[in-house]
């Protein structure tokens, strides 16, 4: 396996639309210029604390094949 294989991002993504979080209401197609959160917990903070729903938590790599998703069933205060 290729070192670069293993580098991860993790990445927000809206499941509904397909959608890469960059910032507060600002979201794009484009993994590239999505913004990496480094740590999962990072990017439930922010799921948590700007109430996003329909969201996965997208541990993302080189090789689609290893990408895994994390689909967020809650986020706490969410009016869920």
């Amino acid at each position: 396996m290729h070192r670069s294989q293993l580098i991860m991002k993790i990445l927000l993504r809206n499941t509904q639309t397909g959608l890469f979080y960059v910032g507060p209401d600002h979201w794009t197609e484009n993994h590239p210029e999505a913004f990496d959160f480094e740590k999962t917990d990072l990017a439930l903070d922010v799921v948590r604390d700007r109430k996003i729903k329909n969201i996965e938590v997208l541990l993302k790599f080189e090789n689609p094949a290893f990408e895994i998703p994390l689909t967020v069933i809650g986020c706490g205060d969410c009016g869920e």
